[in-house]
């Protein structure tokens, strides 16, 4: 398990790190337990959640990035936002392979089907409790926040950032002015777990890059703040700083509160 950091977070609660800083997390019930993402660290991931559980596990994506799910293939029973799912046909495969040719991580093969579509209210009963689905467009079109009230908490993957910024410049994020709609939708929903923890799916950026000012640890005003953060874009009030992510693409950070998000100037709108 040298590949992997296990922290145990309460009775039942689990977080795992890989190597690449992705954040992925174990629940177990009194029945099933249920994993959400997988990371893509190098060692198989299965053998090392049987030191934490021995009840069947079923895997459940926040979005369909490769660094949350490039070990997806270990599992029998993989759910995957229909968002997802269906917005991309024929380019699942090919998303996943840009992402692994980015971070160098072996070659996989996945195709839509082999994912259960889940949907906005659907819940995971783990046996004395259950987990709820939430759907957060934005960063893709099917990312999921998963909510979890036996532990408090909620777990939102990349849905508003996680540590550090937002990133809105990848392929099939939405605009600014959408994803401002979208958390706009969203903030309600989320209102009844204000005092709940959020752990996101770089949980790790937020600890590990404290000092940087764009590192936050994720709490609801975040989501408050990234919707101001995007009328302060759209207006023009917010210009942002160049970011050193990929020169090429003329990325710009730009941030307000305790809220930032990383984009191309062109998909302002």
């Amino acid at each position: 398990m040298k590949d992997t950091r296990i922290e145990r977070i309460a009775d039942g609660l689990w977080a795992l790190g890989d190597a690449h800083q992705g954040s992925l997390y174990l629940i177990e019930g009194d029945e099933r337990a249920l994993l959400i993402d997988t990371g893509m660290g190098a060692e198989p991931l299965l053998p090392v959640l049987r030191t934490l559980t021995d009840k069947p596990i079923a895997l459940a994506l926040t979005h369909a990035h490769v660094d949350h799910m490039e070990r997806a293939d270990e599992f029998e029973t993989v759910y995957l936002h229909r968002g997802d799912l269906y917005a991309w046909p024929g380019r699942l495969s090919l998303l996943f392979r840009m992402g692994q040719i980015l971070f160098r991580v072996p070659r996989r093969r996945y195709w839509a089907a082999r994912f259960t579509p889940m949907d906005d209210g659907d819940a995971f009963d783990l046996g004395g409790f259950s987990v709820r689905v939430l759907h957060a467009p934005g960063h893709t079109p099917g990312s999921a926040i998963f909510v979890d009230d036996r532990h408090r908490a909620l777990f939102t993957g990349d849905a508003f950032g996680s540590g550090e910024a937002a990133w809105m410049w990848l392929p099939f994020a939405q605009s600014v002015r959408r994803y401002r709609e979208s958390l706009s939708e969203l903030l309600p929903k989320l209102r009844p777990y204000r005092d709940y923890r959020f752990y996101g799916g770089h949980r790790l950026q937020g600890l590990l890059y404290s000092t940087s000012p764009h590192a936050r640890l994720l709490c609801l005003r975040t989501v408050e703040d990234m919707i101001a953060l995007c009328d302060r874009m759209l207006s023009g009030e917010e210009k942002g700083k160049a970011s050193g992510l990929l020169p090429l693409l003329r990325l710009r950070v730009y941030a307000f509160g305790s809220a930032s998000m990383v984009q191309r100037r062109g998909k302002i709108r």
